[in-house]
């Protein structure tokens, strides 16, 4: 059963700041998702921005393959990335179940249009292969032997769960 439900922020935000970078960042709302999904939100966060690109050219058939789309997103980006739930990147009023994306440009030519671009290529025309995905669960099973050895991320990784179990869910403004 479907219902509608009011967004808990308004659908677009414009901050203006004094800065010379371009940040646009979009949130999705993960409510909906099964909860045994969940667990595999780090994994898909891990490949967003290491996928080869489909969809490009003039008839949508050409593809930007992976290590291309890095090399080509670097030159045309300063930061482009993906996280869950408040805070990275996402507006004060966050909730914890939002997936956030976010690009960071500079104002060389058209830096907003750049940041725009690399959004859209990457949250609506990237590839998810075996040979990327098997990369990225390599990558976090370093990751997290890495952050196993440092007790300080573990006494901060146990305090923050505990924390966050403890706190409401937070709320957004009342327009």
């Amino acid at each position: 059963r479907s219902e509608h439900r009011p967004p808990r922020f308004p659908p677009v935000q414009v901050l203006r700041t004094c800065t010379r970078f371009h940040h646009v960042t979009v949130g999705l709302e993960s409510a909906a998702l099964p909860p045994a999904l969940r667990p595999h939100l780090g994994l898909l966060m891990e490949c967003w921005t290491a996928l080869s690109i489909d969809g490009l050219g003039p008839d949508g058939t050409e593809r930007l393959e992976y290590t291309d789309a890095v090399r080509e997103r670097h030159r045309e980006t300063v930061s482009l990335g993906v996280g869950a739930g408040a805070g990275g990147g996402a507006p004060p009023h966050a909730t914890g179940s939002l997936l956030w994306f976010w690009a960071v440009a500079l104002p060389q030519g058209s830096g907003l249009g750049l940041a725009s671009k690399w959004l859209r290529r990457v949250m609506c025309h990237s590839v998810f292969d075996r040979d990327r995905v098997h990369s990225a669960l390599n990558n976090m099973r370093q990751d997290v032997t890495a952050a196993l050895r440092d007790g300080g991320s573990v006494c901060s990784a146990v305090m923050s769960l505990l924390t966050a179990r403890q706190l409401p869910p937070l709320t957004p403004p009342a327009p």
